[in-house]
């Protein structure tokens, strides 16, 4: 009435090599993981977040959670295009340009931002156009820089 196993060794698990090896990988990754995850939490609590709440002509409400020092027009640029190609952002009676953030606009948690038909016709500007532009400035400024050479 002698059992294989004595009591001593009754209640231990069975040591499957396949499973020591899966966990030993599993482990290792876990504990290259940990520093890049206390990196990452680390830095979004330094990212502070803005939630704005879009309102549209028609009245449709929308809010969007836009990083603190992000362009707002970037941060919602995709809202924007599926809302029209002449849109503009206005907060408190301004229309928000290009590279304003929340941070330089004093936006807080909750502010209204109008999304408005913009009037102005934006035509993409051709590279013609552009070079004649750039021309036209620094053939002013070497005028400029002439006389007052003296030459």
């Amino acid at each position: 009435m002698f059992s294989a196993e004595s009591p001593d060794t009754a209640d231990l698990p069975v040591v499957d090599p396949v499973t020591d090896a899966l966990a030993a990988a599993v482990y290792k990754v876990l504990e290259q993981l940990e520093p890049k995850v206390s990196d990452l939490r680390e830095a979004l609590e330094r990212v502070k977040f803005t939630l704005l709440k879009l309102v549209s002509e028609s009245g449709v409400e929308q809010e969007v959670v836009v990083p603190h020092n992000e362009p707002v027009m970037a941060a919602l640029g995709d809202f924007c295009k599926k809302m029209g190609t002449n849109m503009k952002l206005v907060f408190d009676g301004e229309t928000v340009l290009l590279g304003e953030t929340p941070e330089s606009l004093g936006m807080e948690d909750g502010d209204m931002v109008e999304v408005m038909t913009s009037s102005e016709e934006r035509r993409p500007l051709s590279s013609d156009a552009v070079r004649r532009a750039v021309s036209e400035a620094l053939g002013s400024m070497s005028i400029r820089v002439f006389r007052r050479s003296g030459k």
